[in-house]
């Protein structure tokens, strides 16, 4: 699962939650595991900062936000 915050502040204080997801789970193949896009479709956000929260059993290389 993705959970998507905002806050006002940087350390995290005081976050609401907008979202959340779930996502795909594919098995290593010795190849490259990853999930393509997660999505999610926000109106009007209200804060300083956007709080991306996930749990791997792995370590985890991202790419994009936007």
């Amino acid at each position: 699962k993705v959970f998507l915050y905002a806050c006002d502040s940087a350390d995290g204080e005081g976050a609401r939650l907008l979202g959340i997801k779930d996502t795909p789970v594919w098995p290593y193949n010795r190849h490259d595991t990853f999930v393509d896009t997660v999505l999610f479709e926000l109106d009007d956000i209200e804060g300083d900062y956007l709080m991306i929260v996930f749990t791997s059993d792995s370590k985890v290389c991202l790419d994009r936000i936007f």
